[in-house]
């Protein structure tokens, strides 16, 4: 008997994986989206589109109507100057519409680091929506606590361009987990479709294995050409100038702050590594994806 799912940020990384297995499992499934275009495929593979913006209560509420699970995540706040405040906003909609449509479970995806009740960086309001989440009654709650994305060494890609070297604020020697998307992807789906969590729980996902800015440097530059491609350490100053170019003030000062925890030990200290919080996807696998991004970009400025 299939159940009726709503995926948030459907068109994101995780969502577009989660709903595609969701449909493939013939459950229904209804995804949020503001960028109709970017559900085109999902669509016509038979998802229920509900176009809008998360920060209106109003039409959260009525995309839950009827769901027996909801899988939510933030959008990144790329127009939003207060991070904190935008993540607030968004996860009083959606505790207001678990609350208002009955909904029994709810997925949160979350972030490593967030056992950190005093942290100030960019993971502070998911924090706080975990601890909201646990006031509710009669709602199992599971928040899912990835580490950082692989994805996220896209951003890599302009730095090398710029500047023949790869570099950020997090130190080259600092091992640490990393996860695919795809496999973030694949345990909501489990869950969701066995829907066995009751209570309220958090779950690490770790990826294949630890590793450094260093080991990920050596490996991905050879994978694009650049045996010989350097990591450098960027001053915190240096980091948070160059990230104003694309990101608001308040986003690029968290996203800073959360290298610095991570240097410091804060952001890494809750997690143990198990079997059951390691996924397959390594970083040679995700060499390739890079790879092609990286050719694919240089082929689009040539």
């Amino acid at each position: 008997m299939s159940k009726t799912f709503v995926i948030t940020g459907a068109s994101g990384h995780v969502g577009k994986v989660l709903t595609d297995r969701l449909l493939s499992a013939n459950q229904k499934v209804r995804v949020i989206a503001r960028d109709a275009n970017k559900m085109k495929e999902l669509i016509e593979k038979g998802a229920e589109l509900q176009q809008g913006d998360v920060r209106d209560g109003s039409f959260v509420n009525k995309a839950f109507s009827g769901a027996d699970a909801v899988f939510l995540m933030i959008p990144p706040p790329h127009d939003e100057n207060n991070i904190l405040a935008y993540s607030h906003r968004v996860m009083t909609n959606y505790l207001d519409a678990v609350k208002s449509n009955n909904v029994k479970h709810v997925v949160l995806l979350s972030s490593i680091g967030t056992h950190d009740l005093n942290t100030k960086n960019v993971v502070e309001g998911l924090k706080d929506a975990e601890l909201e989440f646990h006031k509710l009654d009669n709602v199992n709650f599971l928040a899912l606590r990835p580490s950082s994305f692989m994805e996220n060494l896209m951003f890599q890609v302009p730095v090398i361009k710029q500047m023949g070297i790869a570099g950020s604020a997090v130190k080259g020697d600092l091992s640490m987990p990393w996860v695919a998307t795809k496999d973030i992807a694949e345990i909501a789906a489990k869950r969701l479709l066995d829907l066995s969590f009751t209570g309220k729980s958090h779950e690490y996902i770790l990826g294949e294995r630890n590793f450094s800015y260093n080991e990920a440097t050596k490996i991905l530059g050879p994978a694009i050409g650049m045996p010989d491609l350097q990591y450098v350490t960027f001053p915190y100053d240096q980091a948070e100038q160059a990230m104003l170019q694309f990101l608001p003030p308040d986003y690029a000062h968290r996203m800073v702050q959360m290298s610095k925890d991570m240097n410091e030990g804060e952001m890494l200290k809750d997690y143990t590594r198990s079997s059951e919080n390691t996924t397959p996807t390594s970083i040679e696998e995700f060499s390739k994806t890079f790879a092609a991004a990286y050719n694919a970009d240089a082929a689009a400025t040539n």
